[in-house]
C-alpha cells in the first residue's frame, strides 16, 4: 500500500482515527458533567425540603391540638381565629398551610384561593391533629421548590460550562498531541525513505563490489589451482626424474662398482689361496688376505643394499608382487618377524603407482625392523574400486601419531608421495597397540 497521497505527503489518518474515538467520549463527559452534580444537588435539596415540610406539619399540628381540645366542636367554625392562629405560627420556609377537618374539608379561611394553591409549585406534607386518640383534623404544609429549581438550573449552567471546557480539553489536547505525532512520523518516514534510498544505493554499490571481488577471487582460485596442478606435475616429473636418476646410479654402481669389487674379491681370494699353498707361508699374510676378503664381501653387500634403496630395480625385473615378497623375506631373515602377505591385483598398474606402493611397503617394513619390536606383520595389497589399497599392520609397541615430527623422515616422505598422486593415507597407532598404515592410490593418477 503506498504511503503517500497525490500531493506527495505521507498519508496518515491518526488524527481522524483519534477524533472518531474521542468525539463520543467528549459528549458523554460533557453530558455527565453537566447533569450529575446538579441532579444530585436537586434530589438532595428536595429530600431536605421534604424533611423540613414533615417537621413543619408536625409542629403546626402540635400547636393546633390545644385549640381542638378546648373547642372540639366550635374550633373549625371559628375560621378567622384559626387562620389568625396559624398565621401567627413561626414556620420558616413554609409557603402555605392548609387545615382540614376529619372529613378532609378545608376550614374556612385557610384555603380560600384554590386556584393559587393549584398553581403553587411546592412540596406538600401533612400531619394529623389527634385528640383523645382520634383524628380531629389534618394540617397540610407546602414548601415551594422554585428556589431549589433556580439553584439547580444555575448549577447546571455552571457545570455545563465546566463540562464544555473539559470536553474541549479532552478532545483538543490529544488531537493536538496527535497532530504533532503525525508531523514527527511524517518527518521520520521521510528520513527513513531517504535512508532506504541511500541504503539501496550502497547495497547496489556493495553488490557490484562483491561481484567484482568474487570474480577476482574466482580468477585467483583458478590461477592457484592451475599453479597447484603445475606444481603437482612438476613434482611428479621431479620424482620420475629422481627415480630414473636413482635407477641410473644403481645400475652404474651395480655394473661398475659391483663388478670391480667382485673382481677384487676374486683376486684377493686367489692371493690367499696362493699364499696358503706355499710351504712356510707367512700366516699373517694369509690372515690379512682373508680379512680383506671379508671386507670386500661386506662392501659388496652394502653396495647391493644401496642399489636396492636408490632404485627398486626389482620392480623392473620381477614386478610389484615379487618385490613385496622379497622385501618381506628380507625382513623375516633379518629380524625373525613373521610376515603375512595378501596380494590381490590383477590389473596393470602405472609405474608411478607401483613405485609409490613399493616405497610405502619398504619404508613401513624398515620402521618395523628399527622401532616396532613386532613379532607379526600383515601386508595387504588389493584393488578397491578405482584405487589401489595398501595396508601394513604390525603387533609392535606402537606410538602416538600426534607426536610424529620432522625427524620421522620416512613417515613424512610417505605422506608426500601419497599426496603427489592425489591419494589418501592414515596412520592408526597407540602405545602398546601396534600400528596400522592404510594408503589409497587412485589408479587413474599419472605421474
Amino acid at each position: 500500500m503506498p504511503l503517500h497521497d497525490a500531493s506527495g505527503q505521507v498519508r496518515l489518518a491518526l488524527r481522524r482515527y483519534l477524533g472518531a474515538r474521542l468525539a463520543p467520549l467528549t459528549v458523554l463527559v460533557a453530558f455527565f458533567t453537566c447533569l450529575s452534580a446538579p441532579m444530585a444537588f436537586f434530589w438532595l435539596g428536595r429530600d431536605a425540603l421534604e424533611v423540613r415540610a414533615d417537621g413543619t406539619a408536625r409542629e403546626a399540628a402540635s400547636l393546633l391540638r390545644q385549640d381542638v381540645q378546648e373547642r372540639p366542636v366550635l374550633w373549625k367554625y371559628d375560621a378567622s381565629k384559626v387562620v389568625t392562629r396559624v398565621a401567627n405560627f413561626e414556620l420558616p420556609g413554609v409557603d402555605r398551610v392548609v387545615v382540614v377537618d376529619a372529613a378532609g374539608v378545608p376550614i374556612r379561611g385557610s384555603a380560600d384561593d384554590v386556584e393559587a394553591l393549584a398553581k403553587l409549585e411546592a412540596l406538600w406534607r401533612s400531619a394529623d391533629i389527634e385528640v383523645d386518640g382520634e383524628v380531629a383534623g389534618r394540617v397540610w404544609v407546602a414548601i415551594s421548590t422554585r428556589a431549589l429549581q433556580r439553584n439547580t438550573i444555575t448549577l447546571m449552567l455552571g457545570f455545563g460550562a465546566l463540562g464544555l471546557v473539559l470536553s474541549v480539553l479532552l478532545y483538543g489536547l490529544p488531537m493536538r498531541a496527535m497532530g504533532r505525532a503525525e508531523g514527527n512520523i511524517r518527518e521520520l518516514v521521510g528520513r527513513l525513505e531517504e535512508s532506504q534510498a541511500a541504503l539501496a544505493g550502497l547495497n547496489e554499490t556493495l553488490e557490484n563490489k562483491v561481484e567484482v571481488r568474487s570474480a577476482e577471487l574466482r580468477d585467483a582460485l583458478a590461477e592457484l589451482q592451475r599453479k597447484e596442478q603445475n606444481l603437482r606435475e612438476i613434482s611428479a616429473r621431479a620424482i620420475r626424474m629422481q627415480e630414473a636418476e636413482r635407477r641410473a646410479i644403481a645400475r652404474e654402481l651395480h655394473d661398475s662398482a659391483g663388478q670391480a669389487l667382485t673382481a677384487v674379491r676374486i683376486h684377493v681370494q686367489l692371493i690367499g689361496d696362493l699364499l696358503a699353498s706355499k710351504e712356510g707361508d707367512d700366516a699373517k699374510t694369509t690372515t690379512m688376505a682373508r680379512r680383506t676378503l671379508n671386507m670386500v664381501d661386506d662392501t659388496v653387500e652394502e653396495v647391493r643394499r644401496a642399489v636396492n634403496q636408490l632404485g627398486p630395480a626389482v620392480l623392473d625385473d620381477v614386478g610389484l608382487e615379487a618385490a613385496i615378497h622379497r622385501a618381506a623375506d628380507d625382513l623375516s631373515d633379518a629380524t625373525q618377524v613373521q610376515v603375512e602377505r595378501h596380494y590381490d591385483v590383477e590389473v596393470e598398474l602405472d609405474p608411478s603407482i607401483e613405485t609409490t606402493a613399493y616405497r610405502i611397503v619398504q619404508e613401513s617394513l624398515t620402521n618395523v625392523a628399527r622401532h616396532a619390536e613386532a613379532s607379526e606383520v600383515t601386508i595387504r595389497v588389493r584393488v578397491d574400486g578405482d584405487a589401489l589399497a595398501v595396508s601394513i599392520e604390525d603387533d609392535g609397541k606402537g606410538f602416538d601419531p600426534e607426536s610424529v615430527g620432522p625427524r620421522r623422515r620416512g613417515l613424512v616422505g610417505m605422506r608426500e608421495r601419497v599426496e603427489l598422486l592425489d591419494g589418501a593415507h592414515s596412520i592408526t597407532s597407540a602405545p602398546g597397540k601396534g600400528t596400522r598404515i592404510e594408503v589409497s592410490l587412485p589408479m587413474s593418477a599419472r605421474g
